[in-house]
């Protein structure tokens, strides 16, 4: 016999021995205020820092000042040289 014969042959609809209704209620939650977590929180908020920087005033070679540098994709930013893009 398989395993899964056996898994099955002890089932709650085979009348099989079945406590799984008694077993203690287990409530779980996601961790808070893991190291993980503030590392996220420190990294989001340093690249916002950065595109803030990035997008006031940027000045082009020629003198002229450009407000916004618009992208492809909605949110993305220039980053600095030597940063990883968002």
């Amino acid at each position: 016999m398989t395993s899964w014969e056996l898994i099955f042959l002890q089932s709650r609809v085979n009348h099989g021995a079945y406590d799984g209704d008694h077993l203690p209620a287990q409530n779980w939650d996601w961790p808070r205020e893991t190291w993980f977590q503030e590392r996220l929180y420190y990294l989001r908020a340093r690249h916002r820092q950065i595109a803030q920087r990035n997008s006031l005033n940027m000045t082009h070679a020629n003198g002229s000042t450009v407000s916004h540098v618009g992208s492809a994709h909605k949110g993305t930013t220039m980053a600095e040289p030597g940063q990883i893009p968002r």
